[in-house]
Formats: structure tokens, sequence, C-alpha cells
């Protein structure tokens, strides 16, 4: 891992500490230099010449509840919130046929495929701008390569309102397609006795949590399609690579379930406000990918 794209992870890092130890949402959330979140963000991509309007889950083609439910504190967790989600990408769609493509370049490692679908101005960071060289795609173990399987696997959502302001490049039928869609949760947050804490999306179901960040160790619970939280006690003595790890398919996230235990679940299954997040169009004809990146 380059030290430049190593610097990023650690913004990331002091980012979600900083919410963790009780910064307000501005403050917090702009650790490191970072921006604020790209839903509030009109321009975030104005490094290529594209406008983004605010990405707000409303206006996302997919379903995740009619009505969340209410937010209640209770004495010794909070109240279960289940997750909901299907699928808009059309079988046999165009982008249906290039997220199977990009599945199996993502499986062979394939980087001509990565360089050839990335936009020559491509979001890496929120902060200074990065070249692709910053990912290492040569490099099969390279953890670019977990971070966008992850980013692709529990599915996507479709951007409705367009979000380019040039009638003259756009064409009109463009979609924009943000994966993972837990990017675009918006009213999940969990409240517990002990105030807010920020939430992990679990994607699957009868996901084991653990005793320890291991899977050897005793199975304290299970989570199936819900929000849990994130359980910061867990981390006083994290290594950097511990915290990278979360952003891969082999680190394990610290929550508390809404019973009150705590444990961990597996970052193959779990996701945070933080994580990766890869944003496609195919407004310039062939599907492209125009960001990819992880933080608030």
């Amino acid at each position: 891992m380059t030290n430049r794209f190593f610097q990023l992870q650690q913004q990331n890092k002091r980012a979600f500490q900083a919410v963790q130890n009780g910064q307000s949402g501005a403050s917090a959330r702009n650790v490191g230099g970072m921006a604020p979140r790209l839903w509030g963000a009109a321009g975030l991509l104005a490094g290529v010449g594209i406008l983004w309007g605010a990405i707000a889950p409303v206006q996302a083609q997919h379903l995740l509840t009619p009505e969340v439910p209410p937010l209640i504190a209770q004495t010794n967790g909070y109240v279960r919130r289940p997750l909901y989600y299907r699928n808009p990408v059309t079988p046999g769609s165009s982008f249906d046929q290039f997220l199977a493509d990009l599945s199996q370049a993502v499986r062979d490692r394939d980087a001509s495929f990565i360089r050839a679908i990335a936009h020559p101005d491509i979001r890496l960071s929120f902060g200074e701008p990065l070249p692709l060289s910053a990912l290492e795609l040569d490099d099969p173990n390279a953890p670019f390569w977990q971070q966008l399987e992850r980013a692709i696997a529990p599915g996507c959502i479709i951007q409705t309102d367009q979000p380019y302001d040039d009638p003259a490049v756009v064409r009109a039928d463009s979609q924009t397609v943000i994966c993972p869609y837990t990017f675009a949760l918006e009213g999940y947050d969990v409240t517990s006795s002990g105030g807010y804490q920020e939430p992990v999306y679990v994607v699957a179901t009868n996901v084991n949590v653990r005793s320890q960040a291991s899977a050897e160790s005793a199975i304290v619970g299970q989570a199936s399609r819900e929000v849990l939280a994130f359980e910061s006690s867990l981390t006083d003595s994290w290594t950097d690579d511990q915290w990278q790890a979360i952003e891969t398919l082999e680190g394990w996230i610290p929550v508390r379930l809404p019973n009150g235990t705590a444990g961990f679940v597996s970052s193959r299954y779990g996701y945070t406000i933080y994580s990766y997040r890869a944003f496609f169009t195919d407004a310039y004809g062939d599907w492209q990918m125009m960001l990819f990146v992880s933080g608030d």
C-alpha cells in the first residue's frame, strides 16, 4: 500500500474515532480535512467537471422500508431495526451485465479491466487527489481488490434524479448506480440509553456474532439483515491493521446487539457509514467508475 493511500486510511480512522468520542457531526466528519457527507455536498466531483446534487436516499430507486421504525431508547439496549432492500437492477440490463463482468474481473484480479472502466479523473479520496496507481492494481493482494469486492457484494441503488449538469454531454436516459446500497441508508441510526451510536448494517441472514474478533471464538448471538450499534469500547487497543481490515473481507467489526450483548461480526457481512463505496455511470457511453472512496 502506498504511503498516500495509507494516510487516507488513517484519516478515515480518526474521523470514525472522533464521532465515537462524542464530537459533533460537523466537526467529527471533517477530521483530517475530509469533506461532509456526499449527499450533502453539491459539487463533490467538481474535479472531474461534474456537478453532483444531493444524493438523498428517498431519490434512490430501491425499497428499504415504507416507514423507518422510530428510535426508542431502552435501559439495556435498543429496539431491533430490520433492513429492507429490493435490488433495483433489472436482470439482463446493461448494468446487470456490467456488474457481472466487474465481479469476474475482481475475482480474476484483472487490472486492465479496472483501468478501462475508471474515468480519467476518478475520485479516490476526499482530500488530496490520488492517481489510479495508488490502488496498486497489478498487485493481486492489494487491499483495493477486497475493498471493491466488498462494495459491490450486497447490492446497489440507482440514483433516479440526474446529478449531472451538462445536457450536451449527458444522455437523457443515463443512470448513476451506487454500491453498496448501505451508503444510502438514512434514518437507521441507533439510539440507546447511552445516547447515539454509529450504525453497523448487517446485510446477510444468520450472521454469527462472536465474543472475540476471531472465527474460532464463541458465538454470543446472531443478526439477520438488521442495524446494530457500533461498540467503540472494543477498539481502544486496536492497531492500524485492525482498522484497515474493516474495509476488507477479513476484518471484524465490534457491535452491540439490541439486548446489550457486545461482540464482533465479520466485515464480510457488516458495513458502516464509512465503508468504501463506488459510483458508476453510463452518462458518457459505456459504464465507468467515477468514484471509489471511504470515509465521510
